[in-house]
């Protein structure tokens, strides 16, 4: 038994060898899927009056998502590709307190956002260096954003009825969906593992607006 594991060990030594010194050709087509960590900057303000101007509360943050790819070689270093990404759900909340004549009032916000990408990316590729190739893509990402946003008012003392009692909406829920489009950048270290396999280090950084995301993360890679 032990000298079948060692066979199958040099085999495998030799196979990995030889594919190190002559790594295949690009494989015209491609798949993809991978994970990523997201870290987001976004940038929101509102005006409530009386009381001036008060902050969205802030979902910038990291969280962490997944994508899907497909692709192919239009030349041996240019491709073409879609990819697809979904983040997780980011909260962020805020608590404002201010008077109101003799009174006090409380407004608390609560905000969800997730992003789902859309990219079209143009890729520049290296030649391969043993079982490693670096590829430079660019192109346009659509971003759809939803957010759920719930703010939760309150007066104290309660006021009492009168010639003028001050009124507002004791709950307010929104959901709102946004489509915005902007340019998309990132690297890609290709390692082949196999002939059809490869395992992929990449980064990816999305601009949409005056917002940003950042996406380090890693996937796997499979040519027909």
């Amino acid at each position: 038994m032990k000298r079948v594991l060692a066979a199958i060990a040099i085999v495998f030594s030799v196979s990995a060898l030889a594919h190190a010194q002559n790594p295949p050709p690009a494989r015209r087509v491609f798949v993809a899927a991978g994970v990523f960590t997201a870290t987001t900057q976004m940038s929101r303000t509102e005006v409530i009056q009386p009381f001036g101007e008060i902050g969205f509360p802030n979902v910038s943050g990291t969280t962490v998502g997944g994508s899907l790819g497909v692709g192919g070689f239009l030349a041996p270093r240019w491709s073409v590709r879609f990819e697809y990404g979904a983040e997780g759900t980011r909260h962020g909340s805020t608590t404002f307190s201010g008077p109101l004549g003799p009174l006090t009032f409380t407004r608390s916000t609560q905000l969800d956002e997730r992003l789902k990408t859309g990219s079209v990316l143009l890729g520049y590729h290296t030649g391969s260096r043993g079982v490693a190739r670096l590829g430079f893509v660019a192109g346009m990402v659509l971003v759809h954003q939803r957010q759920h946003l719930l703010q939760q008012n309150s007066i104290q003392p309660p006021p009492q009825p009168g010639p003028v009692t001050p009124t507002l909406e004791p709950r307010t829920e929104i959901v709102n969906t946004e489509l915005r489009l902007g340019p998309a950048v990132g690297v890609d270290l290709v390692l082949a593992v196999w002939p059809r396999f490869a395992v992929v280090p990449e980064m990816r950084v999305l601009v949409f607006g005056s917002n940003w995301d950042f996406r380090p993360g890693m996937s796997v890679r499979i040519g027909f």
